[in-house]
């Protein structure tokens, strides 16, 4: 590996330290990949792009506005991540079940802020369509 891809890796373990330490919760970011059958028929596989990610979460309710005022989706969550992790709308977000809280799945719904540089927090809902494909997958 590079020098600045070694570099890269170690910003990242260091921001995992850190969200550890603050982040009661580990969590699953998945999204659907589009791949090409070998008949050339396209499908989308729901796929894991980081597991076992520090992640702390809390209810909320908030709503993103569009144009004219419309309100184009509801987040009922919102999920703390360390910053080195690209989540995009529409990804499925699994936080893991521990000794007091059951496991959980979110679909994003987009990016709330960055806090000091090292965490992001992103608008989830809670989706009953996304939950049954994160269990399939």
């Amino acid at each position: 590996m590079s020098a600045v891809g070694d570099a890269i890796d170690d910003v990242r373990t260091q921001v995992g330290a850190v969200m550890s330490q603050f982040s009661p919760n580990t969590c699953t970011i998945s999204r659907n990949v589009m791949s090409k059958t070998s008949a050339g028929v396209d499908i989308s596989t729901l796929t894991s792009v980081y597991t076992n990610q520090p992640c702390k979460y809390k209810a909320v309710n908030a709503q993103q506005r569009f144009g004219g005022g419309s309100i184009l989706a509801s987040a009922n969550h919102i999920l703390t991540l360390p910053f080195t992790i690209e989540v995009r709308p529409d990804d499925v977000v699994v936080v893991a079940a521990t000794d007091t809280v059951e496991a959980k799945t979110f679909k994003v719904i987009g990016p709330v802020h960055r806090s000091m540089g090292i965490f992001q927090e992103v608008a989830v809902a809670e989706d009953a369509t996304a939950d049954m494909a994160a269990r399939d997958a």
